[in-house]
């Protein structure tokens, strides 16, 4: 694996129970729209940005958005398995998510694996044509269809950076 330097607030364990694990952090984060820090790709959240409903609540993790990570252990299985539901809550700060590992099912146990070694972040999808954006990047209208563990999240401040 490559060297990965901390950049953010990478996904961490936040409670043990046997074989389960909740994990956890940052999904995204709000910006102040006066002087907004974007992401990789040039948008920004504030608390005036529509998530949906409810707020990603509920729906599916999947690792990587569903995609393969060229020469990862399992990376086909591990990018078509489904993990339980996230719960989310929001904060001042920006959308908490977590969910619940189960150690005992290999692809979960993969996961638990990453986190422990800090090089996961969340990040969150939505389907395209419901996106609205300003000229400038803030994201008006994102709502949340699943969110993802991934090594690249597209918000730095969510995980760590190769």
């Amino acid at each position: 694996m490559e060297n990965l330097i901390a950049y953010g607030s990478a996904v961490k364990v936040l409670e043990t129970d046997g074989d389960l694990v909740t994990i956890g952090g940052p999904a995204l984060i709000y910006d102040d729209p006066a002087s907004p820090r974007k992401d990789l790709t040039g948008d920004y959240f504030t608390r005036e940005s529509y998530l949906g409903p409810r707020k990603g609540d509920g729906v599916d993790v999947l690792f990587h958005h569903g995609f393969p990570i060229a020469g990862m252990k399992a990376a086909e299985e591990l990018a078509d398995y489904l993990f339980p539901p996230v719960k989310t809550e929001d904060s001042d700060e920006g959308l908490l998510a977590s969910v619940i590992l189960d150690r005992r099912k290999k692809y979960e146990r993969m996961v638990y694996e990453l986190v422990e070694q800090k090089a996961l972040g969340w990040s969150t999808a939505t389907a395209s044509h419901t996106v609205r954006r300003a000229d400038d990047g803030w994201l008006k209208r994102w709502p949340i269809i699943e969110i993802s563990l991934t090594p690249e999240p597209a918000e730095p401040r969510t995980g760590v950076l190769p």
